[in-house]
């Protein structure tokens, strides 16, 4: 039974991007806590004890469903609103695609108005509010892309496979089989790097940089770094699409 009153609604999520769009659904009807921190490594996050606990007595547990911390939530917690559920995984990193913002915006809604009724009004205002911001997002990607002579890129965990495939742009991974390059494949990707004249590397704040300044300074092309776990996931899109 939801709550009829102005007490905030308890909310656990996965990662921080998850933070920010609970956040700006949710406004002063929710307290919401990411159980990873944005500088953290997803492949190699473990909870603890204490994390445990507070998830346990959300009210709410919220995930994306693609990575491997969050499948044990979902074990952990059989009500956990798993925000992906609906989208068939071809890329872990699926909060990055503009058309997830929008239905997972829509299900945080939903449960939050399902736990407390008396947010209702000013849950859907924030919600229109939000979408209206991921489809100017949309339209500016767009109108940028236009624009775009080199649609190749590289970036270190190919965190941009949706912005990729939605756009037509092409991604490089510098990582292979998900780990750094060693030094033979690094000057492969180097080499790869000087024939196809790419203009911009993409570097993630959870990993070294060191290979991706070695292709910049072999190549000229500029680095980027990015924090794809940062909570605005809307600004991100547009400064990612930007700097191509």
């Amino acid at each position: 039974m939801g709550l009829l009153s102005a007490k905030e609604v308890q909310v656990q999520v996965s990662i921080p991007p998850l933070k920010g769009l609970v956040k700006s659904i949710g406004g002063k009807w929710v307290n919401v806590n990411s159980v990873m921190g944005e500088l953290v490594d997803p492949h190699v996050f473990s909870l603890s004890p204490g994390q445990m606990s507070q998830v346990k007595k959300a009210d709410l547990l919220m995930v994306v469903g693609t990575m491997d911390f969050e499948k044990k939530l979902l074990k952990f917690r059989t009500d956990t609103v798993n925000l992906g559920a609906s989208f068939e995984q071809e890329n872990e990193h699926l909060w990055l695609h503009t058309k997830f913002l929008k239905v997972a915006a829509k299900a945080v809604a939903e449960n939050i108005i399902k736990k407390n009724n008396a947010a209702k009004a000013d849950v859907e205002k924030n919600l229109e509010a939000y979408l209206k911001s991921v489809e100017a997002c949309e339209k500016f990607i767009k109108e940028k892309r236009a624009e775009i002579t080199q649609p190749m890129f590289y970036s270190y965990h190919g965190v941009f496979y949706y912005l990729a495939k939605e756009h037509n742009l092409n991604e490089v991974y510098i990582q292979v089989n998900e780990k750094a390059p060693t030094p033979r494949q690094l000057l492969t990707i180097i080499n790869k790097a000087k024939k196809d004249k790419v203009k911009v590397i993409f570097m993630q704040a959870q990993f070294n940089d060191r290979p991706a300044k070695m292709i910049s300074s072999r190549t000229g092309a500029k680095i980027v770094k990015i924090n794809p776990l940062q909570e605005d996931i809307v600004d991100l899109l547009k400064v990612a699409v930007e700097a191509l």
